[in-house]
């Protein structure tokens, strides 16, 4: 006959053990939304596969780019975007800092240069994200790594927030390190970094204020541009109709705007 005491462990035991098995719960129930939310978004990319015809009719890109506070995927702190129009040749930008819903971490801190005293007072989340989500419209988008993580993060502030009239976000995309990946992953030697900064400085260019939302997402676009006029990567029958002057003033006016500077296309910096 086993003693009492052995019976049952106490309420210090268990609670911790509670407590990891319904963190792990959460955790699991976290990535299946994720997942669930790639699925939809995945069938919407463009240019993943070919770039035939992308731009046959399709003049106008909004680029894009968030900033989030780090403590959880929809915690965005600042969104960045640029409608480009490439037959006028003109563009037009779009910014709003975000106050966080929980706290802005330390390390988004350091690398963004966003400080809590610049979010304090800024508009919520809920209150800035239908003014981007105007801005963009009908318009195809492009973006950094968008696919797997930007516009994820949106559809999962949308789901949140449960706004009147935006139940998701699933616009036409192009994810320009998908498209890198497709151009470069054959190349030898192997190109190790797909960051964006890395993959500009390949074409000599350097952002000086990385990660920053507006000056990400024109970065992207440029970054487009250049793997579209690198006929050391596309086909000759890949090949876009992405010259022209308009185009070529519209790029040195984006440049200049965000303050792009010429670098040794041979250095290296860390995406």
């Amino acid at each position: 006959m086993k003693h009492s005491l052995e019976t049952q462990p106490n309420a210090a035991q268990t609670e911790p053990l509670l407590k990891a098995a319904d963190h792990e719960k959460k955790k699991l129930e976290r990535a299946i939304r994720r997942k669930a939310l790639w699925l939809a978004i995945k069938p919407h990319e463009i240019f993943a596969e070919t770039v035939e015809t992308v731009f046959v009719d399709r003049p106008v890109f909004v680029s894009f780019d968030l900033e989030r506070a780090g403590f959880a995927e929809d915690d965005i702190i600042e969104i960045g975007a640029v409608r480009v129009d490439i037959r006028a040749g003109t563009f037009q930008k779009f910014h709003a800092l975000v106050q966080p819903r929980t706290r802005l971490n330390h390390y988004v801190e350091k690398l963004t240069g966003i400080t809590r005293a610049e979010l304090n007072g800024q508009k919520t989340l809920p209150e800035v994200l239908p003014d981007f989500l105007r801005f963009v419209g009908d318009d195809p988008v492009l973006g950094h790594a968008i696919g797997d993580n930007d516009i994820v993060q949106i559809n999962l502030a949308l789901r949140r927030y449960k706004l009147p009239g935006w139940h998701n976000f699933l616009p036409p995309f192009i994810d320009t390190e998908h498209v890198a990946h497709r151009l470069m992953d054959h190349l030898i030697p192997p190109v190790k970094k797909f960051g964006l900064a890395f993959l500009l400085a390949r074409y000599g260019w350097e952002l000086p204020a990385t990660h920053r939302a507006v000056e990400d997402a024109v970065a992207s676009y440029i970054l487009f541009c250049f793997l579209m006029k690198d006929k050391t990567l596309l086909s000759t029958t890949e090949i876009v109709r992405f010259s022209g002057e308009q185009q070529d003033a519209l790029l040195r006016n984006l440049m200049a705007d965000c303050g792009m500077q010429a670098v040794d296309a041979k250095t290296e910096i860390v995406p």
